[in-house]
C-alpha cells in the first residue's frame, strides 16, 4: 500500500486506543499524540523506500528488506518507546512533576500501540504483488536453505487503492468528530454516555478493517495495465472533487518522492 493507507489504518488502529483509553479511565496520551504516534509507527517499515534498492532482493540493502520484519518492527517499537519514557520522564522531573510515563500500564502501552500499528504495515503489504523480492521477509532472520525466508506477494491489491484510502479517509473524519464530543460529555459527567461513545469509536474501526479484509480478499491484482483501469473506474464514479484531490495529490507525493529519493 502507499504511505497514506498506512497511516490511516495507523490512525483507526489509533481511535481503538484512544476508546480503550476512556473506557478505562486512563489518561495515557493525548488524542494528537496518539495520532502522532500510530501513524509514525505504521508508515516507519518503508522508510527503505529512501535508501533501498528497488530492485534488489537483498534484505539489507534492498526495498522491502529487514524493515518489513516482525523483528525490526518490534526494535523500532522498544526504542520509540524507551526514548519517549526518558524524554517525558527527565521533563517531568524538571519541573518537579510526577513522571508522564510512571508505571508499567502506561510504557506497555505505548510499546503496545506502536507495535501493532507497525504490524499493521506488514500485514498490509502481504497481498500485493511480489514485485522483484517475491513478498516481505516477514520473519527476519529465519532462512530456509540459507536465503531469508520471504512472505506475501499474493497478488490481491496493487501497490495503492484509491477506495481503501478514502473509505479510511471518511471513518478517519467522522471518528475525530465524535472524538470531539467526549470533552462536552465528560464535562457534564454523565459516564455511561461516554463510554457508549467510546463503543461506537471502537465498533466504527474494527468494521472499517473487517470490511478492509472483505475487500482484499474479493480483489485480484492481474497486471498494472488492469489495476490502473480499476482505479481510474473508481474514480471516475467518485465525487469530482474526491477524483481532483486524488489526482493532485498523487502527482505531488511522486514528485516529493523522486526529490527526496
Amino acid at each position: 500500500m502507499a504511505p497514506p493507507e498506512h497511516i490511516l489504518i495507523g490512525f483507526s488502529i489509533a481511535h481503538v486506543f484512544y476508546a480503550m483509553q476512556k473506557i478505562l479511565h486512563k489518561k495515557y496520551f493525548y488524542y494528537p499524540v496518539l495520532l502522532f504516534m500510530a501513524g509514525l509507527s505504521a508508515i516507519i517499515p518503508d522508510i527503505d523506500s529512501f535508501f533501498g534498492n528497488y530492485a534488489s532482493r537483498n534484505v539489507y540493502t534492498g526495498h522491502r528488506g529487514i524493515t518489513h520484519s516482525i523483528l525490526f518492527v518490534f526494535l523500532i517499537s522498544l526504542t520509540i518507546t524507551l526514548i519517549m519514557c526518558a524524554f517525558a520522564t527527565i521533563s517531568m522531573r524538571l519541573v518537579k512533576k510526577s513522571p508522564v510515563f510512571e508505571g508499567k500500564a502506561k510504557f506497555m502501552s505505548l510499546f503496545l500501540l506502536l507495535f501493532v500499528c507497525g504490524l499493521s504495515h506488514l500485514m498490509a503489504d502481504l497481498p500485493q504483488p511480489p514485485g522483484v523480492w517475491g513478498g516481505i521477509p516477514i520473519f527476519f532472520p529465519y532462512k530456509i536453505d540459507g536465503s531469508f525466508v520471504r512472505t506475501g506477494g499474493w497478488s490481491k491489491i496493487g501497490w495503492y487503492d484509491y477506495k481503501i484510502m478514502w473509505s479510511f479517509i471518511f471513518i478517519a473524519t467522522a471518528t475525530a468528530f465524535i472524538v470531539a464530543l467526549l470533552p462536552i460529555i465528560e464535562k457534564y459527567k454523565v459516564n455511561i454516555a461516554k463510554k457508549i461513545i467510546a463503543v461506537v469509536i471502537i465498533l466504527i474501526n474494527l468494521g472499517i478493517n473487517i470490511w478492509l479484509f472483505h475487500h482484499i480478499s474479493n480483489s485480484q491484482y492481474v497486471n498494472a495495465a488492469y489495476w490502473e483501469r480499476i482505479q481510474y473506474e473508481y474514480l471516475m464514479h467518485s465525487n469530482p472533487l474526491i477524483k481532483m484531490t486524488t489526482l493532485k495529490g498523487r502527482a505531488y507525493f511522486v514528485k516529493l518522492f523522486k526529490s527526496v529519493k
